[in-house]
């Protein structure tokens, strides 16, 4: 649906087609998808992940075949032939790979030329982060974000599992990739209320010493959050689709 909202009258046909969704968790996407007669399949690197979409396939009753549309596989070294899907799709994931260059070669490189590449993922030039669900300054080395979550008492547990990806980051590697970006859609999250714009965006960074007092920052963020008094900055978090052809 969203990839026909987006490209409009570029999208090819009307029929089925065949589609892979990169970090499918708990397949969400692929019986979605499936059940509406797409040829789809689903790829995550964590093991549970993929026990669950099974899980919750054999629960809905799904074809026993279905099971095997979700498999364990790495998004940067995928199993699958070149030019094999019509659609490749990746929703907050790609957040959350380390090598980034090699996640979009695969993703490309799997697609029919002329198909078609939807990636949606948090933008990190807002100073907040979803999943910590609070004020981060940007781009914090991990060393200090460990010292930040620990003085906005939250466990360091979650540091490096996830990457400051940005919307213009991932628009040149596939652009390099031989891409040509369709559509660039920026959501902006914030008081519970979503806008949406296209277009570059102008962020003023946030960037203190690395050995600087985080304690001091996280106690007066906490008293202006207290007060309704949070600048937007703190608490807007930015979200980027990209829709992509491959030529």
């Amino acid at each position: 649906d969203d990839l026909a909202a987006l490209t409009g009258d570029s999208l090819p046909g009307q029929g089925p087609m065949r589609m892979l969704d990169l970090g499918c968790g708990p397949g969400t996407l692929v019986w979605k998808a499936l059940r509406r007669g797409h040829d789809a399949f689903g790829i995550d690197l964590n093991p549970r992940k993929i026990d669950l979409a099974r899980l919750w396939a054999s629960a809905m009753q799904y074809p026993c075949d279905w099971l095997q549309r979700v498999d364990v596989q790495n998004a940067g070294n995928l199993a699958y032939a070149d030019e094999t899907f019509d659609l490749v799709t990746s929703y907050h994931v790609v957040e959350h790979v380390d090598d980034l260059r090699s996640v979009l070669y695969e993703a490309v490189r799997v697609t029919k030329r002329g198909g078609w590449i939807e990636l949606r993922a948090p933008d990190y030039r807002m100073s907040y982060d979803t999943h910590y669900c609070m004020p981060w300054p940007r781009f914090m080395p991990p060393l200090q974000a460990k010292r930040w979550v620990a003085a906005m008492g939250r466990p360091e547990a979650g540091v490096g599992t996830f990457y400051y990806v940005t919307g213009p980051e991932v628009v040149a590697l596939l652009e390099s990739l031989g891409c040509r970006i369709q559509a660039l859609l920026y959501k902006e999250h914030r008081d519970g209320k979503i806008s949406q714009h296209q277009g570059n965006l102008v962020c003023d960074p946030i960037i203190f010493r690395s050995d600087a007092d985080v304690s001091a920052l996280a106690v007066e963020l906490e008293r202006l959050r207290a007060a309704d008094a949070l600048p937007d900055i703190y608490k807007t978090c930015l979200e980027f689709t990209i829709v992509a052809q491959r030529k």
